[in-house]
C-alpha cells in the first residue's frame, strides 16, 4: 500500500512545474561556471603567452622560454621554445659568440634552417680568425665547410693571400713568395711574389752585396726598375772585380753593358790592363790583340786622353818615343818591364789608318808622353 503512495508522489513531483525550473537553474549554473573558469584559464594563459612574447621581442630569450615551457602546450608555446633558441643563436653570432651559436643551432635539429646557420657560423668564425691573424686556423675551417659559398676557393686563397703579406712586411721573402707563388692566379699574387725578390734584392744592395742582388733582379726585370738595378750591380760588380785586378771577368761584365754610365770606357782600360799583363808575361802577340780590342770604341779613346800639361809636352814626347821604343821592339822584347807601361792604345785622328798612337806611363805612373805605331805593332818613327 505504502510503495503504491510513493510512486505516485514521484509521479506527481515529475509533473510539478516548480522542480524542474530549479533543475534547470542548477544546469545553467554549472555551465556558466565551467565557462568562467575555462575563460578565467586561457585568459591567464593568453596573457602569458603575450607576456613571453613580448620578451622574445625584447631579446629576453631565456626569460620567454621560461615562460613559453610553463604554457606546455597552448596554442604554439612548444614552438615558440624553439623559436627563443634560434633567436638566441642568432643573437649570439652578431656578438661574435661562435661556440655558443654553434652549440645553439646544433641542438635545434632541423628546425627552420639550423643546419645552414650551423655551416653560417663556421664561416663567420672563420673571417673572425682571419681578420685577427690567425690565417692557418681560418684556413683550416674553411676547408672544413668547403662546399659552403666560397670557401673551399677564394676564402682559402685569401688566408694565404693575407699571410703572404704579413711574412712579407716582417721580412720573410722566401716564406712570402713561396704562398704568393701558389695562388699566382688570384689578385696580384704573381706580382707580389715579384715583390719579394725585389725588396729582398734591395736588402741586398743595402750590404753591398751585388752579386746576391743581381740574381734576383734578373729573374724580375719586367718588375718596376728591376732591369736598370741588373745593370747597377753588374757595374758594381765589375768595379770590384777592378779593384781585386780580376780584369777578365770586370771586361765580360762591362762588355754586358754597353753604354751603361762609363761602361765602354771601363772595358777599354780593362782590355788595357789584360795587355799590361801579357806584357809583363813577355806575351807580346796577346798583348797587341787587347790593345787593338781597345781601339774597338774610338768615341770613348777619342775624348779620353789629353795630354798633360804639367811638363812640357814635347819633352814628354820625346821622352815617350825613347822610352817606347825601348820597352816594346815591335812587340818582341821589353828588357826592362817596369821602364815603361803601355796603357791606351788608339787611332791617331789625323793620320788615320795608318797610325796608331799609345800613351805610356813609368813606374811611378807618371805620364810619359805618346808613341806611334803601325797597324802591325811596329814602330812609326816620326
Amino acid at each position: 500500500m505504502n510503495e503504491v503512495n510513493n510512486e505516485a508522489s514521484v509521479e506527481s513531483a515529475k509533473k510539478s512545474p516548480k522542480t524542474g525550473k530549479v533543475i534547470a537553474i542548477v544546469a545553467g549554473a554549472v555551465v556558466l561556471a565551467a565557462v568562467l573558469i575555462f575563460g578565467g584559464i586561457f585568459g591567464f594563459k593568453f596573457i602569458k603567452y603575450s607576456k613571453a612574447g613580448n620578451m622574445l621581442e625584447s631579446g629576453m630569450y631565456d626569460e620567454a622560454k621560461a615562460e613559453y615551457k610553463e604554457l606546455e602546450t597552448f596554442l604554439d608555446s612548444d614552438e615558440k621554445c624553439l623559436e627563443c633558441d634560434y633567436c638566441k643563436a642568432c643573437a649570439f653570432l652578431d656578438e661574435g659568440r661562435f661556440d655558443d651559436a654553434l652549440f645553439t643551432f646544433n641542438s635545434l635539429g632541423d628546425y627552420k634552417n639550423s643546419a645552414e646557420m650551423v655551416e653560417e657560423t663556421y664561416y663567420c668564425k672563420a673571417v673572425n680568425m682571419r681578420e685577427n691573424g690567425m690565417f692557418d686556423e681560418a684556413k683550416e675551417l674553411f676547408l672544413s665547410i668547403s662546399d659552403y659559398k666560397d670557401c673551399g676557393t677564394i676564402e682559402v686563397y685569401e688566408c694565404d693571400y693575407l699571410k703572404a703579406d704579413k711574412m712579407l712586411e716582417n721580412g720573410e721573402y722566401d716564406s712570402a713568395k713561396e704562398l704568393f707563388v701558389s695562388i699566382a692566379d688570384y689578385r696580384d699574387a704573381g706580382e707580389r711574389a715579384k715583390e719579394c725578390d725585389y725588396l729582398k734584392a734591395s736588402d741586398f744592395l743595402k750590404d753591398d752585396s751585388y752579386a746576391e742582388a743581381l740574381e734576383l733582379y734578373e729573374a724580375i726585370t719586367d718588375y718596376l726598375d728591376s732591369a736598370d738595378k741588373v745593370n747597377f750591380c753588374k757595374y758594381r760588380i765589375a768595379a770590384g772585380y777592378v779593384e781585386e785586378r780580376k780584369y777578365e771577368e770586370a771586361a765580360t761584365l762591362y762588355l754586358e753593358l754597353g753604354d751603361y754610365v762609363e761602361s765602354s770606357g771601363k772595358l777599354s782600360e780593362c782590355y788595357g790592363y789584360i795587355g799590361d799583363r801579357y806584357i809583363l808575361q813577355k806575351d807580346y802577340v796577346s798583348a797587341g790583340q787587347y790593345y787593338l780590342k781597345m781601339l774597338e770604341n774610338k768615341e770613348w779613346l777619342s775624348n779620353s786622353f789629353q795630354v798633360e800639361t804639367s811638363r812640357d809636352e814635347e819633352e814628354y814626347f820625346n821622352h815617350g818615343l825613347v822610352v817606347v821604343k825601348k820597352a816594346v821592339r815591335y812587340w818582341t822584347d821589353m828588357p826592362d818591364s817596369r821602364a815603361a807601361r803601355i796603357i791606351c792604345l788608339y787611332k791617331d785622328s789625323e793620320n788615320e789608318p795608318d797610325y796608331f798612337v799609345i800613351r805610356v806611363l813609368d813606374e811611378d805612373n807618371n805620364f810619359y808622353g805618346w808613341a806611334y805605331f803601325n797597324i802591325d805593332g811596329s814602330f812609326v818613327e816620326i
